[in-house]
């Protein structure tokens, strides 16, 4: 229950403007009380839900997907300060890109951002994606740009990324993938330099 209304208060905010402003036409129209009860009852659940949002994480801790989408962000702020063990820290021991494993991934994310200097890199987009907890397995998708001495460092890609839920309780990155999310968009991409 937590984790539906945290992932789909969005969805359930417009659902509830709608009905809103649906019911608002209508008293105004006819003026009948029950179009008013209504409007008052839609306002109230709306002020509910925001507050059962904004008090879930204190009461209950963050979603999966919330806890996948601040690790992603994480790694992400831990560029622009060159932190390979904060960034390494949100990588599953079981990590695999190509033929690299966690270890000479790491070795050569170190290599590319010393050459190319990266100085940042900026997520945005989060798409859910399918989350199984009884199988520890996560896929979700988000836009993602990297900013360096390098030409096209401004292009942003398509991402989509597996985590597995460790033993203790954490989500870690466990492979990803890069696409151009305008031409051939169901084709891998290399990542310039690995």
């Amino acid at each position: 229950m937590r984790s539906w209304l945290l992932d789909n208060f969005d969805l359930i905010l417009i659902v509830l403007s709608i009905a809103v402003l649906v019911l608002a036409y209508g008293w105004w129209r006819t003026r009948r009380r029950a179009y008013a009860i209504g409007v008052g009852v839609a306002v109230v659940l709306l002020g509910v839900v925001g507050l059962l949002v904004y008090l879930a994480p204190l009461l209950f801790g963050e979603s999966d997907s919330q806890q996948i989408e601040r690790k992603v962000r994480e790694m992400a702020a831990a560029v622009k300060t060159n932190d390979l063990d904060r960034i390494f820290g949100h990588i599953s021991r079981d990590f695999r890109h190509g033929n690299l494993d966690k270890a000479a991934f790491r070795h050569r994310a170190e290599e590319v951002m010393r050459s190319r200097n990266v100085e940042e890199v900026i997520v945005w987009d989060f798409q859910r994606g399918e989350i199984r907890r009884e199988q520890r397995t996560a896929k979700i998708s988000f836009m993602v740009k990297a900013r360096g001495n390098w030409r096209g460092s401004e292009a942003g890609y398509l991402c989509e990324a597996e985590f597995a839920l460790d033993a203790d309780d954490q989500w870690r990155m466990k492979g990803f993938q890069l696409f151009n999310p305008f031409r051939e968009s169901d084709q891998p991409i290399a990542i310039p330099g690995l």
